[in-house]
């Protein structure tokens, strides 16, 4: 489904505000995997020295791990949090990674130090290692990124598909993965590196020292991670349903930094929905599953007490990857696909299947 409003259409160009936080989060886990930085690192190692208004013992103390999770202990107050001057760098008087504040500079610096790390300005670098590989046409000017819809479309399908795109693994640390979509440090359960996660047992929200019990989005799956901008730019990746959905545009409602009321009412709506992402009828309808198992490791075995005619296996964005008549198994890569299944007696079933 994709729908455009209010003279937007689809070659036009937006910002994706602190969405793009997900895209840092990809080029340091690029640059970790070539062996440019580790994620212990302080900061200032790579962009020098007096980046914060903290002493210096306090300011070395924060390394690149801190800036992924949100977790250096900066004050996060209204007037401080989206300002990069040295001066908007207060240090809590706290140790760093022992508090949650959410402060919008704080990546702005990350990729500085990915810059440093690489010796490659942040359009180069991104170019090289997502946009090439994914046919996004986006760029980086100053510290917002700026792309055409379909491209924020394309990272969250690169998200869903663990950072591999066609067969070509943008990221191939499946640790530093792993980590991209999990609880990061025990003050926000909801923050993974730059990702926040649904379906936790308590969450923070940006500029609020509060933490809330139960999921960020009530209404929304348990397995969700999503990027989220300032005046609702989002990206919601949904594994358990193959599901990537996006959003650009002027806030729904208030301005707000990154989450807001928008993503409740939102899924709310998709919750309703009768449909799945392929307009295809869920094995949920049906009383059970014919093809097991699943999640798989890549063998998938049929069912072999029915007339099968035919049997044709999709990607979720509808390209035929393989089709039999017959009910031997089926051998298929990591990833997330529909397998319809046609009978003699000329009914059919639909299944979803993800393989690990």
């Amino acid at each position: 489904m994709e729908n455009y409003f209010a003279g937007h259409d689809q070659n036009a160009t937006w910002y994706w505000a602190s969405a793009a936080k997900t895209i840092t989060a990809t080029l340091t886990g690029k640059a970790l995997e070539e062996g440019l930085l580790s994620l212990d690192d302080p900061v200032s190692e790579y962009i020098g020295t007096g980046w914060t208004s903290c002493d210096s013992i306090e300011e070395y103390q924060r390394t690149i791990f801190h800036q992924l999770t949100m977790s250096s202990s900066f004050n996060n107050s209204p007037l401080l949090w989206d300002c990069a001057d040295p001066a908007c760098y207060q240090c809590t008087g706290a140790e760093a990674g022992s508090e949650w504040h959410y402060h919008n500079a704080v990546y702005r610096r990350l990729i500085e130090v990915i810059e440093s790390a690489t010796g490659i300005d942040r359009n180069t670098y991104t170019n090289s290692v997502v946009e090439e590989v994914t046919g996004m046409s986006g760029f980086w000017l100053d510290n917002l990124y700026f792309s055409k819809h379909r491209d924020l479309a394309r990272f969250g399908w690169l998200a869903l598909n663990e950072f591999e795109w066609n067969g070509t693994a943008v990221l191939n640390d499946t640790d530093y993965i792993e980590a991209l979509t999990t609880t990061s440090q025990p003050m926000n359960q909801s923050y993974g590196y730059l990702w926040w996660l649904n379906g936790q047992e308590s969450h923070m929200f940006p500029l609020d020292p509060n933490v809330y019990e139960g999921s960020m989005i009530p209404s929304g799956p348990d397995d969700m991670y999503m990027a989220l901008g300032a005046n609702d730019q989002k990206i919601y990746v949904v594994p358990s349903q193959g599901l990537v959905v996006t959003r650009q545009g002027d806030a729904a409602g208030s301005t707000s930094a990154a989450a807001s009321s928008f993503d409740d009412e939102l899924w709310q709506l998709i919750s309703n929905l009768e449909c799945s992402p392929l307009s295809a009828p869920s094995v949920l309808q049906h009383e059970k599953p014919l093809i097991f198992p699943n999640p798989s490791t890549g063998v998938i075995n049929l069912p072999t007490e029915h007339d099968i005619y035919k049997v044709s296996v999709y990607s979720l964005d509808g390209r035929l990857i393989h089709e039999t008549k017959s009910n031997e198994s089926i051998y298929l890569t990591k990833g997330s696909y529909l397998i319809s299944i046609q009978f003699k007696d000329q009914s059919s079933r639909n299944q979803k299947i993800i393989v690990q």
